[in-house]
């Protein structure tokens, strides 16, 4: 079965399909480790030291696949919800957009200038004013629809694209301005 990481077909024996995904989920944990000046070692050390430093190096490269259990465990040692920052690592991987709520950093989206999409620079500038200068939008499969529909994009087209303007930090995420309804 051919790989659609739009969310509707995937094959997970597909060794392609499963690499890109823990790399995805490893990337995110190493990013917010770093991001809290976090060494290995020291993370570990606040989890009690349930596994190895070398063992944590292969979770975040991705040579390692991650139980559902372990990716929780590192998450509480980071102290952040498991269920952000796994939606973070599908968004970074470009896996599952269909059905996945997208963080949209705004002021990256408003640097972007892309002629197809430039109506979302002034949706953008208002959402970011009436949230307070709120950076990051949470956009709900929903609002993609409505907001493809408004601009007259293809869906598919406007999600991939606001994928890649990932928050880059997290906390973001937890003040994050909600879809309008």
């Amino acid at each position: 079965m051919p790989c659609d990481n739009w969310g509707s077909s995937m094959d997970f024996q597909d060794k392609k399909v499963r690499d890109k995904l823990y790399e995805g989920f490893g990337a995110e944990l190493r990013l917010e480790r770093e991001r809290q000046k976090l060494t290995r070692v020291q993370l570990l050390a606040i989890m009690g030291d349930p596994i190895g430093e070398r063992a944590l190096l292969f979770c975040e490269s991705g040579r390692r696949e991650l139980t559902l259990v372990r990716w929780v465990e590192l998450c509480a040692g980071l102290d952040v919800d498991p269920a952000i920052l796994l939606s973070m690592a599908l968004q970074r991987t470009r896996y599952f957009l269909k059905n996945l709520p997208i963080y949209v950093h705004l002021p990256s989206l408003l640097l972007a200038r892309q002629p197809e999409f430039r109506q979302l620079d002034s949706w953008a500038r208002r959402k970011r004013e009436r949230t307070g200068m709120n950076d990051v939008a949470k956009l709900t499969p929903a609002a993609i629809t409505e907001l493809a529909d408004f601009i007259g994009a293809d869906r598919r087209r406007l999600v991939y694209y606001l994928a890649q303007f990932i928050p880059p930090d997290p906390d973001y995420l937890e003040e994050v301005a909600e879809p309008d309804d």
